[in-house]
């Protein structure tokens, strides 16, 4: 029995985490997201997200190689896991893009964490693996009346607009 359970979970772990980086998938919206909002809404808390696309990363990969890109990848996700707090929740979406769910948060600490996680990511690229790496990262709050999915499309159509790009 007491087997069983560690594999179980071993699975879910497996599941839910992105084998790269180490950061949760896009899985762990579906599971744990649901219970976040509810729980945020419960206690009258503001959940944040910050959605994360790395710059320029398809000329990374053109000039430097995919091993490089590899590096950049994992370098974004490590300066994630560093800027963040222990409840927030650093996601791999796909490819170089990433979200950070800030529960328990507001409006300033989402803009104060948007400006720290590009500052960071650019300030110790070149040192961590030899070649600037840029992101662009912009937040909003998840509205009371809103779903997760409407929140999200809402903060990625800001980073698009931030980029310069239309979705």
């Amino acid at each position: 029995m007491h087997r069983q359970r560690k594999e179980k979970d071993h699975l879910r772990k497996e599941i839910s985490i992105d084998p790269m980086t180490g950061l949760f998938n896009r899985r762990v919206l579906d599971n744990q997201m649901m219970e976040v909002i509810s729980h945020s809404r419960i206690k009258e808390k503001q959940i944040a997200l910050i959605s994360i696309d790395a710059n320029k990363f398809k000329q990374i990969n053109d000039n430097y190689g995919h091993l490089v890109g590899d590096q950049a990848i994992l370098h974004i996700a490590k300066s994630m896991l560093l800027c963040s707090g222990e409840n927030d929740f650093s996601i791999r979406m796909g490819g170089d893009e990433f979200l950070l769910v800030m529960p328990d948060s507001s409006a300033t600490l989402a803009q104060q964490m948007t400006e720290r996680l590009e500052r960071h990511v650019l300030e110790t690229s070149t040192k961590d693996i030899g070649i600037e790496v840029s992101i662009s990262a912009a937040y909003t709050m998840l509205e009371n009346s809103e779903s997760f999915d409407q929140a999200y499309r809402r903060v990625d159509s800001v980073l698009y607009t931030k980029k310069g790009l239309t979705i």
